[in-house]
């Protein structure tokens, strides 16, 4: 359960750089990397609401980086879907690169996110 806002975020990284090359696809991969990086911050607090008692301030300050890198990342996919194909002029305008560097600070924080509040082995203490 804790690895799928990642799962979310590697999606949304597939489908919006691999669909796109496909000028026919072009609008459905945005929309499709749109709603992942979406979903990425929901999964999370859906996890966070389901167990309460892990429910830190570092749960709350990774899902607040969550949600602002993942509207960051849809807004960014919504900009490179408003250009209507993959020769318009996104890359002129910085739109594929705000897209890339929000899309893999989302998956580090994501990543980040997996190992916060994970079981510890169950080692011998002193």
């Amino acid at each position: 359960m804790r690895v799928i806002p990642a799962v979310f975020v590697a999606l949304a990284i597939a489908s919006g750089l691999l669909i796109p090359r496909v000028d026919s696809l072009y609008l459905l991969g945005h929309a499709a990397a749109m709603v992942f990086a979406l979903a990425t911050p929901l999964c999370y607090w859906w996890r966070l609401r389901s167990n309460p008692q892990k429910s830190d301030g570092v749960s709350r300050f990774l899902l607040i980086g969550l949600a602002i890198l993942g509207l960051l990342s849809a807004v960014a996919s919504g900009l490179l879907l408003s250009m209507g194909s993959s020769m318009a002029a996104a890359g002129d305008i910085g739109g594929m690169f705000l897209w890339v560097c929000s899309t893999w600070a989302l998956l580090i924080l994501s990543i980040a996110a997996i190992f916060v509040n994970a079981p510890r082995s169950s080692g011998l203490s002193v």
